[in-house]
């Protein structure tokens, strides 16, 4: 089974709706742009600007800001049972060439969307001003806090309008566009938060505004993408309301929200709590390292969400095999290239912690590597989502997730609170649930959908956490061996071990199959395959 011929992602003689002349190339673009955006966000938002803030702030503001960022997940709730449906339905139609429908559901949309924002900001006013009696806030800066909060939450809703936007980069697979957005909208926001800072005395608040300003770029950007992309899709914000078409897609998006409220209780929920047991500088610390969690998962999720569109294809078309392949290359290959990368990052966490924030965060180290060791398996299973998107079967992952949730926090505060392991147990909790629901639940939802055993996708995990340990282990030993004080010294050894680790996992651990796929997405390839066709 694993020496199948390499599947296409969409194969362009039965792309009916014409949505791309070039599928292989889009997917390339698309990836591509994704890697070089999430270096791009890494190098200036994660290793610039975290440190610049730690400095300028201080440890304990710092992470009030994390902790705002980390609201938005609770925020997306008001809005993820209108908005989670809307690119599975409109692809849909535009697929099947029914322009009215796709328009029809697109404005319902967007209306009910709009119209949310609006009730929601009154909400959003109430709660950043009490924030400072809900949460446990620095002393003095209570009211730059309720500004901070209230322009990240307002923030979100510009973002949430983009979201709606970006449903044409969606259905004609241009994620490139997308990305290309998103980093001119970090670099807003940071050049707001450098400028604010040099002629004001440095405060939340101005984090805050930061956050607004980029927000609003990336909704004026994205409403410049869907006009070129998606002429055929017109705003119509009178007599574009289709009640029917309305109840069709937030039926399916009534457990999206259901999913989203366990996964805040897996991945958003461990903040708050370290915040109201340990205090704000304990979350400051804590916040730190779970930013690197939140850098690398969206890398996943944005890869993953490439595939989306063309498992909806599959889908679309009934083709449940090809769906199958697809799916389960993409958890084989994500999983490998992520081992590599994470495995660099534990072996060399204290060296590399005194290097980016300073010698007194290299005791942080143990909770670099219990937050991040298990994001192989976590982040590796995101493309078998797509296949719950694109049967619509949200119900039984909604309630399993919830579930799985609810045990993560009651774990989490019970070990913040009656062990002696700190913060620590809060992040073994996450680490414990979360590993068990997306090793043993998901493979196993995906094998049922597919009517194929969970075994397939299994097996490309245990291989990955074989090669992150292994790959750990020899990091660990240089880390220990090597004198690692400056950025090129990981850069160079990170470079090194990539150039040994790299062959031996392709020729290794890659099926021939998986070898002939990867090569068929080489951009030289693709050219030569569309001059042959």
């Amino acid at each position: 089974m694993e020496d199948e011929a390499p599947d296409k992602l969409i194969d362009p003689a039965e792309n009916a709706a014409g949505l791309s002349s070039t599928p292989k190339a889009n997917f390339i673009r698309n990836v591509a742009t994704q890697v070089f955006a999430f270096g791009f966000q890494v190098v200036l938002g994660m290793l610039w600007l975290t440190p610049y803030l730690v400095r300028r702030l201080g440890v304990d503001n710092y992470g009030m800001v994390r902790l705002a960022y980390s609201l938005l997940p609770f925020a997306s709730l008001l809005t993820i049972a209108i908005t989670g449906s809307l690119g599975r339905f409109v692809t849909l139609h535009l697929e099947k060439g029914e322009i009215d429908k796709a328009n029809a559901c697109f404005n319902s949309q967007f209306l009910a969307i709009l119209g949310l924002c609006v009730l929601t900001i009154p909400a959003f006013a109430a709660f950043s001003f009490y924030s400072p009696d809900l949460l446990s806030t620095p002393a003095g800066q209570e009211d730059a806090t309720r500004l901070l909060f209230f322009s990240v939450l307002v923030g979100f809703l510009f973002s949430t309008i983009s979201g709606a936007f970006f449903v044409s980069t969606f259905a004609k697979h241009r994620f490139d566009l997308k990305n290309i957005s998103d980093m001119v909208s970090t670099i807003v926001r940071v050049i707001a938060i450098v400028v604010l800072f040099n002629l004001l005395m440095p405060s939340l608040w101005q984090v805050g505004q930061g956050a607004l300003a980029g927000a609003v770029t990336g909704a004026v950007l994205a409403y410049a993408i869907f006009r070129k992309l998606t002429p055929e899709l017109r705003l119509r914000l009178k007599g574009g309301f289709d009640r029917a078409r309305f109840y069709e897609m937030t039926s399916m998006g009534l457990w999206m929200a259901i999913s989203q409220v366990g996964a805040i209780l897996y991945l958003s929920v461990d903040l708050l709590v370290v915040n109201k047991v340990f205090g704000t500088t304990a979350t400051g610390k804590y916040s730190v390292i779970l930013l690197l969690s939140s850098t690398i998962r969206p890398l996943a999720q944005a890869v993953s969400s490439v595939l989306t569109p063309a498992l909806v294809g599959y889908y679309a078309r009934e083709d449940t095999e090809g769906l199958m392949r697809v799916s389960r290359r993409a958890v084989k290959l994500m999983s490998l290239a992520l081992a590599i990368p994470l495995g660099i990052l534990c072996g060399f966490s204290r060296p590399f912690l005194e290097w980016w924030l300073g010698p007194e965060f290299s005791s942080l180290s143990p909770l670099m590597w219990l937050m991040l060791s298990h994001l192989v398996v976590n982040l590796s299973v995101i493309p078998l989502f797509g296949i719950n998107v694109a049967a619509n079967r949200m119900a039984l992952p909604g309630v399993v997730t919830i579930a799985g949730g609810l045990v993560n926090v009651a774990l989490a505060i019970t070990l913040a609170t009656k062990t002696n392991l700190g913060y620590y147990g809060v992040a073994l909790a996450g680490a414990i649930c979360l590993t068990l629901k997306n090793a043993l639940f998901t493979p196993w939802y995906a094998g049922r959908l597919l009517k194929c055993s969970p075994k397939r996708f299994v097996s490309a995990l245990l291989v990955a956490v074989v090669t992150f340990g292994t790959i750990a282990g020899v990091s660990y030993r240089l880390s220990l061996s090597v004198g690692v004080t400056e950025l090129w010294h990981f850069v160079g050894l990170g470079l090194a071990l990539c150039a040994a680790c790299g062959p031996l996992v392709y020729y290794l651990l890659m099926s021939k199959a998986d070898r002939e796929f990867i090569v068929s997405l080489l951009p030289l390839r693709s050219r030569v395959d569309e001059r042959q066709q």
